[in-house]
């Protein structure tokens, strides 16, 4: 649906095509507008079950995607360091590993082991990552909309329904698909959705913690960092763009004719919610 190589499609559908047309699911996977990966596993598995049980044509949306800063990268990699470092230390010095090592090797293991992954994340970033197009919003829900737009106007080539036409994402996918189904400013105003079923999704901008106690601050400025100093500066720009997300339009504009289905885990993002909180609602 457009020229980038992420800018494509891949489309499920029944093995026997009938006269009757069948409705249309289209799919945004998630991965933190970071990550393709899982448009390949876990969005491919939900298509071919949507094909399977319901007889729908699945259509699973490729969208670009945006690339960490040097610093962001530079930030996550020291915490994935010193957490395999940390990791080690404490595996030989509390287990019956401590029965062959001294606490000196013991923490000369979690040195090498930080400086390996330090070294390796390096190499990743200037052999690979830096190398990839930076995109911002609104980049990535416009794809989205434009794959739509493709999709009402071709499915009817592979037996869909382009009069029953229905969003769905999981996590980042959630996220924009519920923004480009309340925000009609993506699409175009002959474009009918007829539904939106958004899986563990983002829909606000402020990310909260909640709990008390030393553990409970550390947790917060560690989640605060992730989220607001790599995820939305990173994806948004550095004013994080409120208008980025659904709340932001769900309250000002009337969405009466969409079908709205928000699935959520019981533990969803665990000792997190998104504002405001659940004293405030």
């Amino acid at each position: 649906y457009g020229p980038h190589p992420d800018q494509t499609c891949d489309i499920y559908r029944p093995p026997i095509l009938s006269n009757q047309p069948r409705p249309v699911i289209v799919f945004v996977h998630g991965g933190a507008w970071l990550r393709r990966g899982q448009r390949d596993s876990s969005a491919a598995r939900l298509a071919r079950q949507m094909v399977v049980h319901s007889g729908a044509c699945g259509v699973v949306v490729g969208y670009r995607i945006s690339r960490l800063s040097g610093a962001s990268f530079a930030v996550l990699a020291v915490l994935l360091a010193s957490c395999i470092g940390a990791l080690l230390f404490v595996s030989c010095t509390t287990t019956v590993v401590l029965m062959f090592c001294t606490f000196q090797t013991a923490a000369v293991v979690s040195l090498a082991a930080f400086s390996l992954v330090l070294t390796a994340a390096w190499v990743w970033w200037a052999a690979v990552y830096h190398k990839k197009c930076d995109v911002k919003f609104p980049e990535h829900p416009e794809d989205v909309a434009g794959a739509v737009q493709w999709t009402i106007r071709n499915i009817h080539k592979h037996g869909g329904d382009p009069e029953c036409v229905v969003l769905a994402g999981h996590s980042a996918g959630a996220h924009l698909v519920s923004l480009v189904s309340v925000d009609r400013e993506y699409l175009d105003r002959k474009a009918k959705v007829r539904g939106l079923i958004a899986i563990s999704g983002v829909y606000d901008s402020v990310v909260r913690t909640h709990g008390e106690g030393w553990v409970a601050a550390l947790w917060d400025l560690v989640v605060q960092t992730v989220w607001q100093r790599v995820l939305l500066d990173t994806v948004f720009g550095q004013q994080g763009k409120p208008e980025a997300f659904a709340t932001s339009h769900v309250k000002s504009q009337q969405c009466a004719d969409l079908s709205v289905l928000v699935i959520t885990a019981e533990r969803e993002l665990c000792l997190l919610y998104t504002s405001p909180s659940p004293r405030d609602s």
